[in-house]
């Protein structure tokens, strides 16, 4: 459904301006998709071909896939890696990664700690990352909303809708909210739960099996 078939919908239910509406609505899918995976993008990357690294976009909430020349890299753990390095990134075609959080790191060159303030995708071989693709899921900014409808899936535009009706209706009805309000957070816990096994959150990483 677009924007304006969405607004539509909730003054079925509430008395709001259309262009309140649509703002709740546009409001609505940047929170949802912060809190759950739901707007896939691709970005190819060719920065850090020989850092044996590649920073995260901070708009990033979970990595879906790391392709490169078409072979898609293995998901593993700093712990892997280090096991196998020794300390060390060797030279040569990367075949796997992990997601380093913020935090402090070693830097071999200048043999020195350094603060890492955006997450980074680390591979397990310093080699050239040309034409690295990063699937990620991306929370929704602004920006990305120019479009006549929303960027997520159709089957999730009702939790749209449950927003757009709670907050035009705070003031004036308080049991129009408090049920709509009830349902927008009910669908976020099951978008949730139909996701937490997938694996891969940038906060929250583990090993593919």
């Amino acid at each position: 459904m677009t924007w304006n078939e969405l607004a539509d919908r909730c003054q079925l239910f509430v008395e709001a301006p259309k262009s309140m509406l649509k703002t709740l609505l546009k409001e609505a899918e940047r929170e949802i998709t912060k809190e759950c995976d739901l707007w896939l993008t691709k970005h190819t990357k060719s920065e850090g071909a020989y850092l044996g690294y590649i920073e995260l976009d901070p708009t990033w909430t979970r990595i879906d896939r790391v392709i490169r020349n078409g072979k898609q890299l293995t998901l593993t753990t700093e712990y892997d890696v280090e096991q196998n390095i020794n300390d060390e990134l060797p030279d040569g075609e990367p075949l796997s990664y992990y997601v380093q959080m913020v935090g402090r790191d070693w830097d071999q060159d200048n043999e020195e700690h350094v603060v890492v303030d955006r997450p980074r995708i680390m591979f397990d071989k310093k080699g050239d990352t040309d034409n690295i693709d990063i699937y990620a899921y991306e929370s929704i900014q602004p920006s990305d909303q120019s479009t006549s409808k929303p960027r997520i899936p159709d089957n999730y535009h009702t939790d749209l809708c449950y927003y757009a009706v709670a907050l035009s209706s705070a003031k004036s009805n308080l049991e129009l909210y408090q049920t709509n309000i009830m349902l927008w957070v009910d669908g976020l816990d099951k978008i949730k739960i139909k996701l937490e096994d997938q694996g891969g959150y940038i906060h929250q990483i583990r090993s593919e099996v």
